[in-house]
Order: C-alpha cells, then sequence, then structure tokens
C-alpha cells in the first residue's frame, strides 16, 4: 500500500485527505470507501515512502483549519505559513524538515 494526500475541489476547496491505497487510481476510492470523499475533482499526490503521517491525520477529511493544524503539528515553530496548496516539491520539502528535526 501507498500513501497518498488527495485534495478535493468543485469551485471550492471540499476538504483534503490522508490515505493508503494499493495504486494511485484507486485512492479516491478508498477515500470514498472510508466515507471521507466529498466528491469534485480531485488531485492526488503519491507520498514517497519515507512520509510518515501520524494515525490521527489518516483517513480523515480535513478542512482548512485542520490541514493548518497538521502542518503546526508536523513543524511546530518552523510553520511559518499554512500547508495548502502546495506544489508536490513543496509538500514532500515540509515533511523532510519535520523528519530532519526528529
Amino acid at each position: 500500500m501507498h500513501k497518498y494526500y488527495i485534495s478535493f475541489a468543485d469551485d471550492k476547496f471540499l476538504g483534503a485527505v490522508f490515505i493508503e491505497a494499493p495504486c494511485f487510481q484507486l485512492a479516491p476510492f478508498m477515500a470514498a470507501l472510508f466515507g471521507v470523499n466529498p466528491g469534485g475533482e480531485a488531485m492526488i499526490v503519491d507520498l514517497p515512502d519515507r512520509a510518515e503521517i501520524p494515525a490521527k491525520w489518516m483517513n480523515k477529511l480535513m478542512s482548512k483549519e485542520d490541514i493548518k493544524a497538521f502542518d503546526r503539528e508536523m513543524l511546530g515553530d518552523k510553520a511559518t505559513e499554512p500547508l495548502g496548496p502546495l506544489s508536490y516539491d513543496e509538500f514532500v520539502a515540509r515533511l523532510d524538515k519535520r523528519r530532519r528535526a526528529n
């Protein structure tokens, strides 16, 4: 299983989720199985194997406020701006910062 970050939107942000799925194409379906797919279009990011997402953030439909809380938890005092929306490289760089801090 791989970890994915999915951001859902139509004409506005609908939420985001960290999910495990066997492949990229099934990630939105796995989110639906967990009841955390609000519909709309999905931007799916395949996270690197080194990405460590705490269990409390997995399979949870996150609001913008939740994403900011995740950012603060992962980066602590280094969190200077909200997490989303980020490019893939920016997202991985933030996860790497958290890993180096530990």
